[in-house]
């Protein structure tokens, strides 16, 4: 077995691209944040960032540019927040997003950014 052996020593890899396909290293955080950022950005997904003014904040809801295929796929996220808003409930009626119970508001100002991933 590799790992009783005291000659062996695991190398550190920062290939973000995994090309090495080796048993001998292993992929630094940066290397798979690489990866996945890749191979996401490749993906079917459509990504949209709202700069919010008053009325976006007031009103409560925010028009995609398209009707997502895959409702379940949406992923909400604010600079305010810094990741995935947990608790939010929200209303997707074609291309047009509503949100309700949690105070999203109350996370945003004028000039936050809601980034929006979908399939």
């Amino acid at each position: 077995m590799i790992a009783k052996n005291p000659l062996f020593k695991i190398q550190h890899s920062t290939d973000g691209t995994f090309e090495d396909n080796s048993d001998f290293k292993s992929p630094s955080e940066k290397a798979i944040k690489t990866y996945v950022d890749v191979v996401f950005a490749a993906s079917e997904f459509t990504k949209e960032d709202f700069t919010l003014i008053a009325g976006d904040i007031t009103n409560k809801y925010i028009t995609l540019a398209s009707i997502p295929d895959n409702p379940d796929s949406i992923e909400l996220k604010t600079a305010n927040a810094g990741s995935q808003i947990k608790g939010i409930s929200y209303e997707l009626v074609g291309q047009t997003i509503s949100w309700n119970g949690y105070s999203l508001e109350d996370l945003l100002e004028i000039g936050s950014v809601i980034s929006i991933r979908y399939a």
